[in-house]
C-alpha cells in the first residue's frame, strides 16, 4: 500500500479546474495507493491582495509537515497553481523537501506556467528543482521547464465530468433540436456573444439550450428563447442532459485548447464541439471552428450544424466519443500512479 499526501487548493470544486481535476485524479488511483488529501478554499471573487497574503494553503501543508512526524508517506504530490497567490509557500514546501528525502518522494503536478506572472515562474521553477519528479500538461510546458527538472513526463488533463453512465456511450439517445452549454460564466467565455447568436438563430423557438454552470445566472430563461439553466446540476444530471444534445457550445478565449476540461467531457457525452479551437484541434472531424466569437460567426455556426445530415451528424459524435474516451480521469490516474510507483521503486533501490 502506498501512502500518497495531496495539496491542492479548492480540492473537487467545480470553480477551479486545479482542484476539480486532483479529486478526479485522487478517486480514480488504484486500491493500492490511499491518498490523504490537504487542502483550503479561496475563489476567484477574492481580491488579488488577499490572495496574496493568504495562508490557507501554507497552513495545510504546515499540517501535513506535523503529519509526517507521526505517519509514514511514501509520496506527495503538489497540484500548482493554487488561486492563492502567497509567496511564502515556498517555505514549507522546502521543508517538506528536505524532510522527504529520507522517506518519501515530492512530487509536483503543474497545469499552467506561460500565463503565470513571473512571482508565480520563479516559484514553480524552485518547485520543479526540488520535486524528484514533474508532470505537466502538455509538450510546450514541458520545454519551459525542463530545464529545471530532474525527471519530467506530460500526463493529460481529463474529462471534469465521470462515471460509469458515461462510459457506456453505444445507446445515446440524441435529441436534433437540443443544444448544452457547460461550465462556469465568466471572462473568459464568449457567453454574452453565444446568447444575442441563439436569440437570433431560435427565432421560431424550435430549438432548446441547457446552459448547465456553476455560476448563478439571473432571468435567463425569460430573457432567451428556448433557453433552460441547471443551477448546479449533479454529475449524472449533467452528463445526461450533455448526451441527449446534438452539439455543445465552447465560447472558450482565446480558444480551445488541451487544458480544456468541457471540451473532452463534451467528447465523451457524443457532442458536436462549436466554438474556436487550437491549431491541435482545429481540424478534428467532429468540431466546428469558427472564425471568430461575433454575433455573425455564432449565427452561422449554429445554421451549419442544424442543417447537417443524419449520417453525417452521427459519424461526427461517435468520432468525438471515441476522442473523449482517451481522456478519463481513469486514464489520467493510471498514468500517474505508474510513475509514482516506478519513482518510489527507484528511490528504495538506491537506498538499499
Amino acid at each position: 500500500m502506498i501512502k500518497l499526501a495531496s495539496i491542492s487548493n479548492n480540492y473537487g470544486e467545480s470553480y477551479d479546474g486545479v482542484g476539480d481535476f486532483a479529486r478526479a485524479q485522487n478517486i480514480n488511483f488504484p486500491d493500492d495507493i490511499k491518498v490523504i488529501n490537504y487542502t483550503a478554499k479561496c475563489t476567484y471573487e477574492v481580491p488579488k491582495i488577499k490572495r496574496l497574503f493568504s495562508l490557507g494553503m501554507i497552513k495545510a501543508t504546515c499540517k501535513l509537515i506535523r503529519d509526517l512526524k507521526n505517519n509514514k508517506i511514501n509520496a506527495v504530490i503538489i497540484e500548482y497553481p493554487f488561486v492563492e497567490w502567497n509567496p511564502l509557500i515556498l517555505l514549507p514546501v522546502l521543508k517538506l523537501s528536505y524532510m522527504l528525502k529520507k522517506q518519501g518522494i515530492l512530487i509536483l503536478s503543474l497545469h499552467e506556467y506561460d500565463r503565470v506572472n513571473i512571482l508565480r515562474k520563479k516559484i514553480i521553477q524552485i518547485f520543479c528543482m526540488i520535486s524528484d519528479l514533474v508532470f505537466v500538461s502538455n509538450y510546450k510546458i514541458k520545454e519551459a521547464v525542463r530545464p529545471f527538472c530532474k525527471k519530467i513526463c506530460i500526463r493529460p488533463i481529463p474529462t471534469n465530468l465521470y462515471n460509469e453512465d458515461a462510459i457506456n456511450c453505444n445507446n445515446i439517445s440524441k435529441n436534433n433540436n437540443r443544444y448544452v452549454y457547460f461550465g462556469l460564466v465568466n471572462k473568459a467565455k464568449a457567453f454574452n456573444e453565444m446568447l444575442c447568436a441563439w436569440d437570433k438563430f431560435n427565432e421560431n423557438c424550435e430549438y432548446e439550450l441547457y446552459i448547465l454552470s456553476g455560476t448563478p445566472l439571473y432571468n435567463l430563461e425569460n430573457k432567451h428563447k428556448g433557453v433552460k439553466y441547471i443551477y448546479n446540476g449533479t454529475d449524472y444530471e449533467i452528463i445526461s442532459l450533455m448526451k441527449s444534445a446534438k452539439a455543445c457550445f465552447l465560447p472558450v478565449k482565446p480558444f480551445v485548447d488541451n487544458k480544456n476540461t468541457t471540451f473532452k467531457t463534451a467528447c465523451l457525452a457524443g457532442c458536436i464541439c462549436i466554438g474556436l479551437f487550437s491549431d491541435e484541434y482545429k481540424n478534428f472531424d467532429f468540431v466546428l471552428n469558427m472564425r471568430d466569437y461575433s454575433c455573425s460567426s455564432f449565427v452561422n455556426a449554429m445554421n451549419k450544424v442544424s442543417t447537417l445530415e443524419n449520417d453525417k451528424t452521427r459519424l461526427m459524435q461517435h468520432k468525438a466519443i471515441e476522442f473523449g474516451l482517451m481522456f478519463s480521469p481513469k486514464v489520467t490516474s493510471s498514468i500517474v500512479a505508474q510513475e509514482i510507483k516506478k519513482m518510489i521503486g527507484e528511490k528504495y533501490d538506491n537506498m538499499r
